[in-house]
């Protein structure tokens, strides 16, 4: 905690510690949520940090800010030289502009009746199987986690033979989730075509809508496809393959009845 204050709020580092449980509790939203902050008004602000407006200027005072309004402007000087710096380096700069362009042209081609179809599958089936291999295995992994923490039966492989030995435990009650950049390649089209000899239904994940994944599987989900290259290969911005996969897995919760909330 310490660490991150001093890196991003100069005038809560001498007085964290010294503050009342309370006041820590807002001063540790603030700094997990510095733009988000800005944005809010008094009301909102004590909302959000489950206290309410006499806390929250208490908590001004005790900081030693001008009320609310020196509070805002003490949120708003880490975060403009933050976006100042990143603005000036090359680096930082195509990270955020790219994945920012990844996760809109993600959510721009997203065929509804699709995604809502791909849904109401893994809604219903009894396992939601994720595959993907290298980078992609631990987005895989990463999903199946995301479902075992939300009460969804899940499992994942994140290597090819892994998954060919496994795949006569998994039938058509089940649904194969296939994370793939490039949608080719004898790792994903062996065991995608034994499970289509099985009739297990396949969803893809791909940033090639015009893959042999995307034409061999049942619903194709398509991501944005922004990525550098260094000797001829493509070094991949998953933000969007990322994003999608979240929102297929709340979905199927939603669509499960399962109760989530969103953090404040």
């Amino acid at each position: 905690m310490v660490s991150t204050i001093n890196s991003t709020m100069d005038s809560l580092k001498a007085k964290y510690d010294g503050l009342s449980r309370v006041h820590r509790r807002i001063a540790t939203w603030l700094l997990d949520h510095p733009t988000k902050a800005l944005e809010l008004n008094l009301d909102e602000m004590a909302a959000a940090t489950g206290s309410s407006r006499s806390t929250i200027l208490r908590f001004c005072q005790a900081i030693d800010v001008d009320g609310f309004k020196g509070l805002k402007k003490m949120l708003a000087q880490p975060v403009g030289r933050s976006l100042q710096y990143v603005d000036e380096d090359d680096v930082l700069r195509w990270v955020r502009v790219g994945t920012e362009a990844t996760v809109r042209d993600t959510f721009a081609q997203l065929l509804p009746d699709v995604f809502q179809e791909a849904a109401a599958q893994c809604a219903r089936a009894r396992h939601i199987v994720w595959f993907g291999s290298l980078e992609s295995g631990y987005m895989a992994l990463g999903a199946a986690h995301k479902c075992s923490m939300l009460g969804i039966n899940s499992q994942a492989y994140s290597e090819y033979r892994s998954l060919q030995s496994n795949i006569r435990f998994i039938t058509a009650k089940d649904v194969l989730a296939v994370i793939s950049w490039g949608g080719d390649g004898h790792h994903i089209r062996r065991p995608v075509m034994e499970a289509q000899e099985q009739g297990i239904p396949i969803i893809a994940l791909t940033a090639h809508p015009l893959s042999w994944l995307a034409e061999a599987a049942d619903w194709t989900l398509a991501v944005g496809n922004q990525y550098a290259t260094h000797d001829g290969r493509q070094i991949t911005l998953r933000a969007g393959q990322e994003a999608l996969t979240n929102a297929l897995i709340f979905k199927v919760a939603s669509l499960r009845g399962i109760q989530w909330q969103i953090s404040q």
